[in-house]
This record gives structure tokens, C-alpha cells and sequence, in this order.
């Protein structure tokens, strides 16, 4: 007898509304089944790891300079007029970083799921601090989220240029 698992899942609905969950089956193909009988047109069916299929990572951090990349290429998307959620899609791609490629991942749902982007950001303290956070929801609330996209990843690339110079004058 199969052991059944937990499956995440993205499908579309019948009026083509994106769906998007969790659902217990004792294979992918079962579980692309019991979606399809629901009417929805599936898109992605993903085992959910659990216990011992987890991957073990002893140091998981985002560099600064990983952060300043993503900020700078969210910035440029977002200003160029891609959606918020499309832009974290492509985030999600492009980034190498396992610890920030999972937090896009949340941050992007959590938009998706109706929170304000700098709320979904609140929530990963360790890669986005209260300034950058602060700044998301100075830009949301005043309209200008490009600017606010820009001037945060201007920063960043700031600090970024001084902690070089630092380390080169401590050598």
C-alpha cells in the first residue's frame, strides 16, 4: 500500500481563476486526478517535503549583496510596469539563493494571499530590516512604490560600496 503524502498545488479554475493549495493523495498522479474531477485545470503538483525527506542545511543566510541584487532587480521591474507578482515570479527564477529564493516564494504568496507587500516583508526580519520595511510602506502609502523601490536598492548598493571600501582600508 502507497503512503499517502501532501501535495501543493496551482491550478486554474473554470473561469480561469488561479487556485492554489494542499491536498493529501497517495501519488501526483492521483492527486492531478481528484483536482482535474474538481473542474480545475492543473497547472503544478509538487510534493511538500516532510521529517526526514527535509534537506538539512547547517548556515542558511542571505548575503548583502544577494539582497541588494534582487532589490535593484525588483526596483527595475516594478518601474518598467511589471505587476508586483509577476516581477516576485521572475525573482523566483532568477535567484540562486535557496534562503532567499524560499522567501520571495512567501512574500509572493502572501501578496497573493491580499497582504500589503511591506506586511508580507514584516515577516522575514532577518533578510528585510525595519528601514527597508519602513520605506515599502512609506512607498505604498504614498503612491510611489517605484521611487521607494529605487531609493531602497540605492541604499543598499550604498552600504554595499562602504563595506567594500571598509574591508579594503582593514586589509
Amino acid at each position: 500500500m502507497a503512503q499517502s503524502g501532501v501535495y501543493a498545488f496551482k491550478a486554474t479554475d473554470l473561469t480561469g481563476v488561479p487556485q492554489k493549495g494542499e491536498i493529501t493523495g497517495a501519488s501526483k498522479q492521483e492527486v492531478t486526478d481528484a483536482l482535474k474531477a474538481r473542474g480545475l485545470t492543473v497547472q503544478d503538483v509538487t510534493e511538500k517535503k516532510t521529517g526526514l525527506q527535509m534537506e538539512i542545511t547547517l548556515i542558511k543566510r542571505v548575503k548583502a549583496a544577494e539582497l541588494t541584487v534582487m532589490t535593484r532587480q525588483l526596483s527595475t521591474m516594478v518601474s518598467s510596469g511589471m505587476t508586483l507578482l509577476r516581477a516576485f515570479y521572475v525573482l523566483e527564477d532568477q535567484v540562486e539563493n535557496k534562503l532567499l529564493k524560499e522567501t520571495i516564494s512567501k512574500v509572493r504568496e502572501d501578496v497573493e494571499a491580499g497582504l500589503l507587500l511591506s506586511d508580507a516583508l514584516a515577516r522575514h526580519p532577518k533578510i528585510f530590516n525595519p528601514l527597508y520595511v519602513a520605506m515599502i510602506r512609506a512607498g505604498e502609502s504614498g503612491g510611489v512604490l517605484e521611487e521607494s523601490m529605487m531609493r531602497i536598492a540605492d541604499q543598499l548598493e550604498k552600504d554595499d560600496s562602504l563595506r567594500r571600501q571598509v574591508k579594503a582600508a582593514m586589509m
